[in-house]
């Protein structure tokens, strides 16, 4: 019985290093780094899924100015400030 536990974690561990050496390989790493870094790598971050599009009054004429599509995953991800559900939120400013 061990051995068949010791089997399966192996090879979710094996899953993991996979993934890892998947997502640094990808073009979008630093952007997806950066991302954490801006979140202040916290454990849940909310993920923004959209766009932002701005609109001429004069002519009425519709820009995109920025969407999550260019965003690693396609998401924004920004810090859940939760202090109680993330502990790296914590050490956020309150107010």
């Amino acid at each position: 019985m061990q051995d068949a536990q010791g089997s399966g974690e192996l090879e979710r561990l094996r899953a993991s290093a996979s993934e890892l050496l998947n997502l640094a390989s990808r073009d979008d790493f630093a952007r997806w780094e950066a991302q954490l870094v801006a979140t202040g790598n916290c454990a849940n971050p909310v993920r923004l899924r959209g766009r932002i599009d701005a609109i001429d009054q004069a002519t009425g004429e519709k820009a995109s100015m920025y969407d999550t599509a260019s965003e690693p995953g396609g998401v924004l991800r920004i810090p859940c400030g939760n202090r109680r559900a993330a502990p790296t939120c914590d050490d956020l400013p309150i107010g």
